[in-house]
């Protein structure tokens, strides 16, 4: 059966098997670490063997920076390299009464698109639809403040 995890969902080990740690006390697990902000892990267990992998995925609107894994130490320590998971949207761009955008929100994921509306006999001055680009600018590149001419 295949897995899927989203921003809500965690896999976790069963309680037997974290319960019943090694009788000689010899050997060497790493704890759960962390996840970075924004972020979480692709399996969540209490505890991880030696040279175990841990891969770390980012919430829905971030991406991922940096190396997404994380490897388990003999030392009972994780190795981890400047992971991050940054927001990937577009702002809000500017305007000046009487113009307002639809759909208004703050922020917009990549691929979106507003559109500029004004008041019955104005249209926008300049363009009348902007999307939110891969780079995270809006394309076309809008005026400083978008607003309505007669």
């Amino acid at each position: 059966s295949s897995l899927c995890v989203n921003d809500d969902e965690v896999r976790r080990e069963a309680d037997d098997q974290i319960d019943n740690p090694d009788p000689t006390g010899s050997t060497v697990y790493c704890r759960t670490p962390k996840a970075p902000d924004n972020g979480s892990l692709r399996v969540n267990k209490r505890r991880y063997e030696v040279a175990e992998m841990l891969e770390v995925t980012c919430f829905s609107g971030f991406e991922l920076t940096g190396y997404q894994f994380y490897r388990c130490l003999p030392d009972g320590s994780w190795h981890k390299e400047d992971v991050e998971c940054q927001l990937r949207v577009c702002n809000r761009p500017a305007t000046s009464p009487p113009a307002t955008l639809h759909p208004f929100k703050t922020q917009y994921s990549i691929g979106e698109f507003i559109h500029v509306k004004c008041p019955a006999r104005m249209a926008p001055a300049g363009q009348d639809k902007y999307t939110c680009g891969s780079s995270l600018n809006w394309e076309p590149d809008p005026p400083q403040e978008i607003r309505c001419q007669s």
